[in-house]
């Protein structure tokens, strides 16, 4: 994952990726490793969170990054 400036100029969220995202989306379980749903910034059915690693990604519109980043782009970060 490429440091952006706004995940190199904060802290990161105290939040995992799954309590980020979940009050924005249903998620699914997709096998073992990852969960899908659509993506609440374009709405394609092709949005991701891969817990383990604590990041999302659209493969609709390319929006990804890791829980702070969620929270930013959606409008949840604190202030």
């Amino acid at each position: 994952m490429a440091i952006t400036a706004i995940s190199a100029a904060e802290p990161p969220s105290p939040h995992g990726i799954v309590e980020a995202v979940a009050p924005h989306v249903t998620l699914s379980p997709l096998g073992d490793a990852q969960l899908q749903g659509a993506c609440p910034f374009c709405g394609s059915q092709a949005f991701r969170v891969r817990p383990a690693y604590n990041t999302f990604h659209c493969f609709g519109c390319g929006v990804g990054g890791d829980a702070r980043m969620f929270e930013v782009k959606i409008g949840d970060a604190p202030v």
